[in-house]
């Protein structure tokens, strides 16, 4: 009995035992994961949170917003990074009203992704005047990406009031802030994310993305990298890219880094040896908050590879590891087939060039325009056009009588025609040519350039308006509920066109790249690089293939990098060089001065004559000839960069772009002058100088003399030939009018005679 008890006991005991430490180990096992990281202490644990600010500039808005009538709207965009947490935000507006909205009754609503989230009072001591306000952001409220609206509810009187009156308006300053506060996240490791974290999207600044190689790298490992490099100018697009080089370091958090089984950097020495072209992405060694994403290989070829396997398949990266098993290029390009470009082989719809059909979407009385991107080629023909067409296809709400109601066609900013919006039923077809108003060659050239025409970037703006209507009693009608659209099977048709211009034109290089970009694929472009490249001269390879591939929408596929002495590569094909060291010595072999001192110093020439064409109707020689007459050369102790433009001495219609300097790091200055808007409008003509920010091109031919590439009818050489010449076609014309007519009076006389002798002889 007691023996009972005493078991009975002990089980009991046991059993209370077991339970209270299997209650001990519920709260580790119900603890969230996130909370378990927290405790994981790493190098980068205690990263303090940064500030980081935008204008409203930065975030899109050209010009102050103007909110007019009772309710009127504005909208900014702007995201937040996938490796980024915002712990506050905060805006900070400066805004100006009118006097005469009533405080009591008007506000500007802020709205953050359709949350309100504050109002901006309107006192009447402050009207007309700029005031500043600052106001705090839930941050609960933001998402990927965000919108943030600030909406206007005016009054100027208590009674019946127009709500379109010209005194209900106020203007926010696009120098007003937003302040964020922002705390690093750590990203898995898996290539499904690509391209984040090393691109993220939702960035509204330059792409900024080191690369990094061993000590002594090869071409074929540039040219590798070069590819890539496009491929994130793609990615980027109207951000830009910048691609800084390390040479056996690693960068700060995120970075590329190229490496072979021979060859690698230092920081990869205990890697094991890949088997195949490998992509890889790793946690950085000294920075648990960083990414660096290997491209390995047993050799340069598969670093290439390797490459392709990653701009042409990314749809099928997972995982940390990827061996790209095989890849082929089975075709090449075609000219002027890239894919940013319009299609010049068939008509081409609205809807092509769009990226949602929202886009072609405009509600509301004012609405803002429908902007469509045209990119064509620099070396489009249009000479004499008459234009190129247009058909448009739109539907609006119908007006309830005719009215102010219209849709504005405008090219580049420049007005071009309108269609007045019908009452009744909406929904014309219209058609509308686009003028081009003049020849498309350089300045550089013998052809006048337009004040108004086309060039590589063009905006096609269609602007819907619809007017109001103040009824007998209060009020008006067609406030916020009209709607228009465009349709996406418009169509824009370019076809005809022949691809003929006059070079060199730094222009076009600084716009589009041409010639580099007259393939997507870049199978005609050599680059030259030194044979023991520097990192400002990888840089600037690296981030000029980011332009080319920004401009075609297609990566480098083909691109060929070699060092100087590869002269045999460089038959028929464009060649881009980088860099002086690489410059000065092909340059000498091809005997060519004084751009071959241009790496040791500045030399400036002077156009034997420099007459505007437009004065040289009549054919008397008053053209421009660019070769130059005179020549200063100076050695200066500061920096100086150029970029110099002539035709290929290897082969005819070919093109030479170099980019020298006269002492290291200058290069980068060039770069800056692509980027900045500003100074790109200066680059123009056959050789570029920039020093201290400062643009200085020259329209002579510094090398040779100018030259026409592409193809045109033998009727349009002629044709263009004798516009150029009138007073040689008024001589011509005379002379061929004058021989016709002695040849008509030998003829006729001849008859006459022959008539008279059988006149003779006859009885």
């Amino acid at each position: 009995m007691k023996t009972g008890r005493l078991l009975s006991f002990l089980t009991l005991f046991l059993l209370t035992l077991f339970l209270c430490l299997w209650s001990m180990q519920i709260p580790a096992k119900t603890t969230p994961a996130g909370a378990a990281q927290q405790d994981t202490p790493t190098n980068s644990q205690n990263l303090p949170a940064t500030q980081r600010s935008y204008t409203f500039e930065e975030l899109g808005a050209s010009h102050p917003l103007t909110l007019s009538g009772s309710s009127g709207s504005m909208a900014l965009s702007f995201g937040v990074h996938g490796d980024e947490l915002v712990t506050a935000a905060r805006a900070r507006i400066t805004y100006t009203y009118s006097p005469s909205l009533l405080p009591h009754l008007s506000h500007i609503k802020v709205i953050l992704n359709d949350e309100v989230l504050a109002t901006l009072s309107l006192p009447q001591e402050e009207a007309g005047q700029p005031a500043t306000r600052e106001i705090a952001l839930d941050p609960r409220f933001l998402s990927d990406f965000n919108r943030l609206r600030f909406e206007m509810v005016g009054h100027y009187q208590t009674g019946c009031e127009d709500p379109f009156h010209s005194s209900l308006w106020a203007r926010i300053s696009n120098q007003s802030e937003l302040l964020l506060e922002i705390q690093p996240v750590k990203q898995a490791v898996n290539l499904a994310d690509f391209p984040e974290p090393f691109f993220d999207p939702r960035n509204l600044h330059r792409l900024s993305l080191p690369f990094v190689f061993a000590d002594g790298a090869g071409h074929e490992t540039l040219a590798a990298a070069a590819e890539l490099a496009s491929w994130f100018g793609i990615q980027a697009a109207w951000r830009g890219a910048r691609f800084d080089v390390l040479i056996d370091q690693m960068p700060e958090r995120y970075g590329m880094v190229f490496a072979t089984n021979e060859k690698r950097p230092a920081f990869l020495a205990q890697q094991a040896p890949v088997t195949g072209p490998t992509l890889a992405l790793i946690e950085h060694p000294n920075n648990s908050w960083g990414k660096l994403l290997l491209i390995m290989g047993r050799n340069e070829a598969d670093l290439r590879m390797a490459v392709h396997g990653l701009v042409l398949g990314e749809a099928t990266l997972s995982g940390t590891t990827v061996e790209i098993r095989d890849f082929v290029l089975l075709k090449e390009r075609k000219p002027y087939d890239a894919p940013s470009w319009i299609r010049l082989d068939r008509p081409v719809k609205l809807g092509e060039l769009i990226e949602n059909r929202q886009e072609l979407q405009a509600a509301g009385r004012q609405p803002g325009a429908i902007d469509i991107e045209l990119r064509i080629p620099d070396d489009l023909f249009t000479w004499r056009s008459a234009g190129i067409p247009l058909k448009l296809k739109y539907r609006y709400s119908a007006p309830l009588k005719e009215d102010e109601s219209r849709l504005t066609v405008k090219l580049n900013d420049q007005f071009l025609t309108a269609f007045n919006l019908a009452d009744g039923r909406g929904g014309l077809k219209e058609g509308v040519t686009i003028p081009l108003f003049g020849e498309l060659l350089s300045n550089t050239n013998e052809v006048l350039l337009p004040s108004f025409g086309l060039r590589h970037r063009n905006q096609l703006q269609l602007q819907f308006s619809f007017g109001h209507h103040q009824n007998s009693g209060c009020g008006s009608y067609n406030l916020d509920n009209m709607q228009a659209a465009i349709d996406d099977d418009s169509v824009i048709d370019l076809r005809g066109f022949s691809h003929y211009t006059a070079l060199p034109n730094l222009r076009f290089f600084a716009n589009s790249g041409y010639p580099f970009t007259r393939l997507a694929d870049q199978s005609e472009t050599v680059a030259v690089i030194a044979a023991e490249p520097q990192a400002d001269e990888i840089s600037t390879l690296l981030t000029l293939a980011g332009r080319l591939g920004e401009s075609t929408g297609y990566p480098a596929t083909r691109l060929q990098v070699v060092p100087p002495t590869a002269t045999e590569k460089l038959q028929n094909r464009e060649i881009l060089i980088i860099g002086s060291r690489a410059a000065q010595p092909l340059m000498e072999h091809w005997g060519v001065d004084p751009a071959s001192k241009l790496g040791e110093q500045g030399t400036i020439s002077t156009p034997a004559l420099a007459v505007n064409p437009r004065y040289d109707w009549f054919g008397f020689g008053t053209a421009p000839i660019l070769s130059p007459i005179t020549q200063i050369t100076t050695r200066a102790n500061g920096p100086l960069a150029a970029i110099v433009a002539f035709e290929s001495p290897l082969s005819a219609g070919r093109s030479v772009v170099a980019f020298m300097s006269n002492i290291p790091g200058s290069l980068l200055s060039l770069l800056d002058a692509l980027e900045n808007p500003d100074t790109a409008l200066a680059i123009n003509g056959s050789a570029v100088f920039v020093r201290d920010g400062k643009v200085t091109s020259s329209s002579s031919t510094l090398v040779g003399q100018s030259y026409f590439v592409g193809d045109l009818s033998l009727w349009s050489r002629v044709h263009f030939f004798f516009s150029r010449h009138p007073l040689l076609l008024i001589f011509l014309t005379v002379g061929a009018t004058l021989i016709m007519a002695f040849a008509l009076w030998r003829t006729l006389k001849g008859v006459a005679r022959r008539r008279m002798e059988v006149g003779e002889r006859s009885p």
